[in-house]
């Protein structure tokens, strides 16, 4: 699950041919899927093959994780075991507006764009574009930014912020878990860059306002504002936040594997005690 990585997705040769279903796509869209591939679409193909087709049509981009599409089992990449409780608790029904909280900005849906509906999307289901031979469509999701200033922050535990979550946060507020100022300010974000595992968000803030990324809050991230260390808050049970101060800021994102430096550092120096242990074995079968 490369969200934070990148990622490289290894299986049979693809087929060539349009995919009109990611046309419309903007860069930075960040679509779910939350159906599964079909295995009889293409009997002759085979299940895996037919699977394999399936997915080249329906989720072009799908494994381009800039774009950010994927599944509700997925996130962007990395699995939470909070992030597993609201999708088990929304079922298939419903969970797709409310992830429009964590800026999904689009829905794959089968049969026609008012299957939408079973997903607790509202109307009018206009697709942005489809691929009828199918059938899937991409129909838009009422979603939060990837990136923005929160106007109505306040302070929640963790059973509060994921009640919050599961109600889809329709009221424009944001659930901190941690300290929130008497009177956080308002201001404004804008992504500077967003690759896998380094994100670089501009800030301007009216005074101390909480700046939200839309990314799956987990071990091995940090934040840097303005190039000095800061902490990241847990906001809306699941995303990832940092406070700012007053005036313009850069707020930069970078993930490493939690261990990797630890590790390397094992292995070298296994590596270091085998060679050694070679080299005695070495000289104490040489002849005298």
């Amino acid at each position: 699950f490369g969200g934070s990585l990148g990622a490289y997705l290894v299986g049979p040769p693809p087929r060539t041919g349009p995919v009109p279903v990611a046309e419309a796509l903007g860069e930075g869209a960040r679509v779910i899927a939350p159906y599964l591939a079909r295995e009889g679409r293409w009997p002759e193909l085979g299940p895996v093959g037919s699977r394999w087709e399936w997915g080249r049509r329906a989720l072009a981009p799908c494994w381009n994780v800039p774009v950010r599409i994927g599944t509700v089992h997925d996130y962007v990449g990395l699995r939470d075991a909070r992030w597993r409780r609201v999708v088990d608790a929304l079922g298939a029904r419903g969970q797709t507006a409310r992830l429009g909280l964590f800026g999904f900005s689009h829905a794959v849906v089968p049969e026609g764009p008012a299957f939408a509906a079973r997903l607790g999307l509202p109307p009018p289901f206009a697709a942005v574009s489809g691929d009828p031979e199918l059938p899937v469509f991409i129909v838009p999701v009422p979603h939060r930014p990837r990136a923005y200033v929160a106007s109505a922050p306040f302070r929640a535990g963790a059973e509060e912020a994921l009640a919050f979550a599961l109600g889809g946060g329709d009221d424009g507020r944001t659930a901190v878990e941690g300290p929130v100022p008497a009177a956080p300010a308002s201001g404004e974000a804008e992504l500077v860059r967003d690759l896998p595992g380094d994100t670089v968000v501009r800030v301007r803030a009216g005074g101390t306002a909480l700046l939200v990324l839309n990314d799956l809050f987990a071990p091995g991230w940090s934040a840097e504002v303005d190039g000095r260390a800061a902490p990241i808050v847990r906001v809306n049970a699941l995303a990832r936040g940092v406070w700012v101060e007053a005036g313009p800021h850069e707020v930069r994102f970078r993930y490493r594997t939690p261990g990797l430096l630890a590790g390397w550092a094992i292995a070298l120096a296994g590596a270091l005690g085998l060679g050694a242990w070679a080299l005695l074995r070495r000289r104490g079968r040489a002849p005298a």
